[in-house]
């Protein structure tokens, strides 16, 4: 027996109609009910399932969407919440002292299964909770937001955690602040303690971490730089108050210094590859046995890739485009570069040893643009060169004393990056 749909029956009885001459049977608009679906094709009727996502459950601290009704929260005491969605949560901090800092970080925690969503962004702001004016943004490393900002004056602050508009995610917040008073000696900074390579704490990327050297009580810290990637360290203090100065070191060798600045200014700069996870900063204060005072300070750990360096942007070793403003370059280092056109760059790697010999190289993609180098001794005179019309320059020295390294554009107007190194071996 053939089965009909309904639809169909209508269409038969139309044509027999018109054929036979039989009137026109009425049209029933009602719900014939369900069909049968004898031949297995898809139902005619799909019903829905009625499943929707679970709705964000907000936290304790609501309602603290405005500057207005921010949760006061107490300074270096982490707060728990959760952010929903679209709902911003603000949190307020007075701060009484003036030459002060805030800090504050951010992370989120993983729920039940331990797995956190890669593809939510949670971001930090402080306004002036009296003016609404912005004073500073984090800046976020994963699942990790953190700032240092300068505050300039007295007055309750606010910090916003906000996010994308589906985030559905719980976090700890942390917010602090330090004020001059807070960086004295012998009482020190809130770090403490990481007195030695071996107990140091993170340096959040790109986030200044304020604190206190104190006598002979260096401070040493973790740098979570990018593997290959060239770590741009950078100390801020007055040196009128006390002269400090900044090293690096490794955990497995910490009485070993790779790299160091020692200067005299207000400044200290360290850019180098580092191996990511085991090289450690030390700052200390110069000559600290016999100082008591000690001084505070701002320490900021940079990263700089390869990628990251373009012309006419070029490098963080600029102004070294003359023999007269070379950059230092260390035994056994590993630096990035730029060669921008005619601007050229010069390094002086000071007093190779007698009986050592010393290579140089650098590598880079001709076909970028294509890169030479040049050794100099003290009075301009050329010791080696590496002037070929491929990949990569190298040459060695055996020569003792000060000598000066010119990389430049092999073909007028080049630009392009580079790797350099230097290693050093003594019999």
């Amino acid at each position: 027996m053939l089965s009909v749909s309904p639809r169909a029956s209508l269409v038969v009885a139309f044509v027999l109609g018109a054929v036979t001459g039989c009137p026109e049977a009425p049209v029933d608009d009602r719900d014939a009910g369900p069909v049968e679906n004898e031949g297995g094709a898809p139902p005619f009727e799909i019903v829905d399932a009625g499943f929707e996502p679970a709705a964000c459950v907000d936290d304790d601290h609501e309602d603290n969407d405005t500057t207005a009704t921010a949760t006061a929260v107490v300074a270096g005491v982490e707060t728990v919440a959760r952010f929903c969605g679209g709902d911003v949560d603000w949190y307020a901090l007075d701060v009484a002292g003036a030459d002060c800092v805030l800090t504050a970080s951010l992370d989120q925690l993983a729920p039940a299964e331990g797995r956190l969503d890669p593809l939510i962004d949670l971001d930090l702001v402080v306004v002036d909770a009296t003016t609404g004016v912005v004073v500073g943004t984090g800046s976020g490393n994963g699942s990790r937001d953190a700032l240092n900002i300068r505050l300039p004056r007295a007055a309750r602050y606010a910090v916003r955690v906000d996010g994308s508009e589906g985030a559905d995610v719980d976090y700890r917040l942390v917010a602090s602040t330090v004020c001059g008073e807070d960086l004295v000696c012998p009482a020190d900074d809130a770090r403490e303690d990481n007195d030695t390579a071996v107990t140091p704490v993170d340096l959040d990327g790109n986030v200044a971490f304020s604190g206190a050297a104190c006598g002979n009580d260096s401070d040493f810290f973790s740098l979570t730089t990018r593997a290959g990637c060239m770590s741009d360290l950078q100390l801020d203090f007055d040196d009128d108050t006390g002269d400090l100065d900044l090293e690096l070191h490794t955990k497995s060798e910490p009485s070993v210094v790779s790299a160091a600045s020692a200067g005299t200014t207000d400044r200290e700069r360290l850019t180098r590859v580092v191996d990511t996870g085991t090289t450690v900063a030390r700052v200390f204060l110069f000559n600290g046995v016999d100082t008591a005072t000690g001084n505070g300070y701002r320490v900021r750990a940079g990263e700089i890739c390869l990628g990251d360096l373009s012309c006419p942007g070029d490098d963080p070793f600029e102004n070294n485009d003359t023999s007269q403003t070379a950059a230092v370059l260390e035994k056994n280092s590993e630096v990035l570069g730029a060669v921008c056109g005619v601007d050229e760059d010069f390094f002086v790697f000071q007093a190779l040893a007698v009986g050592c010999t010393t290579t140089f190289q650098t590598t880079f993609t001709h076909a970028d643009g294509d890169i030479d180098m040049k050794l100099l001794n003290s009075a301009g005179a050329e010791l080696a060169s590496g002037v070929s019309s491929d990949d990569d320059e190298e040459f060695a020295t055996t020569v003792a004393g000060d000598v000066t390294l010119r990389v430049f554009s092999g073909v007028t107007g080049a630009q392009n990056r580079y790797r350099l190194t230097t290693t050093t071996t003594c019999p």
